[in-house]
Order: structure tokens, then sequence, then C-alpha cells
């Protein structure tokens, strides 16, 4: 249909017929790769020129970065219309309309924050053809090698790029997205990851100068409440002590089917410090960390202040790795197991694999496996107190005859001990059978 042909030393031209006519684009200066490409791409012209049909995405992209003099002799042989003196969108006013547009939670919007900050670093304002796939992937590079962040941190980024980029196209800001075939990787940061042996909470705990910090670290590591966002939320109300249950607002799952709440157990490490703030309790708060409302709170440093009280070393994301040891403590409890540790953390199975379980030290696993200073097994909570783990009911073994009430296992067979046989005399030598 067509060929390439060297008119001189590194300068090509592609040759092809149409409507009888012998026609040629010259490219100029290029390598013969680059060469084997254009044909690709004005074949695909030549045949939706035949067709009466629209080239493809991909070949209306590859139009759209063409250099104008390029452009125009195509135009000239017939394969595209000229182009229209439309401005190209720049990356500023993707960003800006991103921007203008989102709806997430203040936390997601900081992290893309960070993301298009290194998009205009590093591609500046420049128009969004410009943007090509060889240069998202320098980028990724860049954010790897330049910038030295974590593999999960350059992860999240490339995702977030995608993100903004997809919404560009549905904007009709650009037709193709460059960052579609950029390898991810994965998210969760291996190394950053520290299982929080319960004795070093209940340090923590007792270096705390008051009651409600008590309390904050007690429910990010055995009540596996996400802080602050969830214990901000969180009032006397949600607090049954009578069935030993709590209500657990989630702003993060909200926008979930059924993921606005949960229910947890109280669990005993939890009932101390609940009572000791409600001791403090004024007449008239609604909310359990009633002195938080309203409030920039900057938790990590308290944190880091009563770690150094404690003598402990600062491990790192220290609610998240509190959260995930008790999530990864109640996988492994035989009465819980990972479904219901997902439900009562509030995940699921897919997140929590990569996100929150992790190996258990040997040190921990005889602590739970001897129930030590822990709640799970011997803790007093059982499935019947929560309300979506009870256990079937078993059937009835009553039945109802006319006014009286007749039990089942009367009119069934009763069976025979397990250690008794049931033929006192065993079979003689000649069988069944008369001999």
């Amino acid at each position: 249909m067509a060929s390439i042909h060297e008119e001189s030393p590194k300068h090509w031209r592609v040759t092809f017929t149409l409507d009888g006519w012998y026609k040629n684009i010259r490219l100029g200066k290029c390598t013969k790769n680059d060469a084997k490409t254009a044909l690709i791409y004005v074949e695909r012209l030549i045949s939706s020129k035949r067709l009466a049909s629209a080239p493809d995405g991909e070949t209306i992209a590859w139009l759209n970065r063409l250099d104008q003099k390029i452009y125009d002799r195509i135009v000239k042989a017939g394969l595209a219309m000229p182009r229209q003196t439309q401005k190209v969108p720049t990356l500023k006013e993707l960003i800006d309309k991103f921007k203008g547009t989102f709806t997430g939670k203040p936390q997601t919007a900081v992290a893309y924050g960070h993301t298009t900050r290194n998009l205009l670093a590093y591609f500046t304002d420049c128009p969004l053809n410009q943007i090509t796939e060889q240069r998202a992937d320098e980028f990724r590079v860049w954010l790897d090698k330049a910038q030295n962040l974590s593999r999960a941190t350059v992860a999240r980024r490339i995702i977030a790029a995608r993100t903004i980029w997809k919404n560009g196209q549905r904007w009709k800001m650009t037709i193709e997205n460059p960052f579609t075939g950029v390898k991810a990787g994965n998210q969760a940061n291996e190394a950053r990851k520290r299982f929080v042996p319960a004795e070093d909470v209940f340090k923590l705990m007792d270096a705390c100068p008051d009651a409600l910090l008590r309390l904050v670290i007690a429910l990010g590591r055995f009540g596996g409440v996400r802080v602050p966002s969830e214990i901000l939320l969180l009032k006397w109300e949600d607090v049954n002590w009578e069935k030993r249950l709590i209500h657990i607002t989630s702003p993060k799952t909200e926008h979930h089917t059924g993921g606005g709440s949960r229910i947890i157990p109280l669990f005993p490490e939890l009932e101390g410090p609940l009572k000791d703030c409600l001791n403090q309790t004024q007449d008239g708060e609604v909310f359990i960390f009633q002195q938080y409302q309203g409030k920039s709170l900057n938790l990590r440093t308290q944190f880091n202040r009563i770690a150094q009280r404690a003598g402990l070393n600062v491990w790192p994301k220290p609610f998240h790795n509190m959260r995930a040891s008790r999530q990864t403590e109640l996988t492994e409890m035989p009465n819980i197991g990972p479904h219901r540790a997902c439900q009562i953390m509030g995940n699921s199975l897919r997140v929590a694999e990569p996100h929150y379980l992790m190996p258990t030290p040997p040190e921990e696993l005889v602590r739970l496996a001897l129930s030590i200073k822990t709640s799970g097994i011997n803790s007093g909570i059982t499935l019947a107190q929560i309300p979506s783990l009870q256990p079937p009911v078993p059937p009835s073994t009553k039945t109802q005859s006319g006014d009286k009430t007749v039990d089942k296992q009367q009119l069934l067979p009763q069976h025979a001990d397990k250690y008794r046989y049931v033929h006192k005399k065993s079979l003689g030598a000649a069988g069944f059978e008369p001999a």
C-alpha cells in the first residue's frame, strides 16, 4: 500500500498511490525506525480515506504531535484536514481545572498537590500534546532517581498523574493518556512496616500526660481505629457499655455502600481509658474528644514526645502501624480470622493484605497463644456481642403436639455410648450363614 525510500543519507520519504495518483510525503532528516513508524500511520490514514472512516485515536494523537511542516505535507497529500487554530491546552490549565473540580477528602487533595507540583517542576507549563509516553516514562525515572522518593510514593504519584489525565480526556482537553502504560509499582512500602508490640503500647500509655492522649493510643492500637479521622467523630452515645460495643463513624469509607460506619467490640484494653475520660467529662459534652473539636491536631509531635518519655524509638507511620498490628493480631486469632478482622477494622482483604498484614514476631506469637494481657480468645468478648458476627441459631429440638410440647430427641433412637459396643457378644466363627 505504501513504502519508504531513502532520498539521501538519513533523509526519507513515504510513497503511496491514492485514487490512481502517485504521491509522496517527504519526512526530511530522520532515522529509518522513525520513517517506519510514519509509514504505519500513513497506511492507517490511507485506509481511513478509502473507507470514509475516522482515524483511530492513536493515529490522531500522532498527527497532533507532528511538526507543522510535516503535517502540511500530509494535508497536501489529501490524508488530513488543515489544523484549526485552536490553542492546545497546557499542563497548568489541566491541573487548574482538576483542582477546581476536585471533591475528595482534604488529605487526598494534599496527595494530589504533591503530584501536580512534581508534574509542573518536570514538564513546566508545556502544551499537553508535548507530553508523550516516552516523557511519562522519563518522569517516573526522575521521581525515583532525582527526587529520591520511595517506590511506594512513586507508585502513588504515577497513579495520581494517570487519574488527572483521565479527567483531561473526559473534558476533551487531550486525546491520549501518556501515563496509561507507565508501570506504577506497589504502593505498599514494606520497609516502613513495623509490628508494634502490646508491651510498648502499655509503656506509651503510662507515659501519657493526660487521659485523652492515653485513649487516643489505646483506640489506635487495641481498637484499630483510624487516627485522627475516626476518633474525632466518637460520641459518648456511641459506646454501649451493656453490650460492650462501640459504634465507629468512618469518613474515609463513607463513599462505599454501607461503609460509613461499623461496630467494634469494646476490648478490655479500651475500657479503663474510656472510663478515665468519662470521669473527666463535663456536663453537656457530646464528643469523647470534645477538647479536640475545631482544632488543628498535631498528634504526631505529641506522640514523639510521649515515646521519648517512655524510652522508646519512634517507628515509621506510628498510628498506621499500630492499626496494622491490631489487624494482624485479630487475623491470627482463631475465633476471629481474616474476614471478621476486616469487618472490625473497616477494610477489605484486598486492602489488608498489601497494606496492613505483616509477619508477627515470634515473641508476639507466644503472647497471643498464652493470651497474656491482651484481648482476643480470653478477653470476654464473644461473637454474640457483635450483631453481624452472631453464630447461627441451632435448630429447635421441640415440636408442638396439641397443647403439649414434646421433645424430638425422645422420638428418636438414642445414640450408643461411644465408649461402649452396641453388641456385647462378638460374631461367632461360623458367621451369619449356617454351617
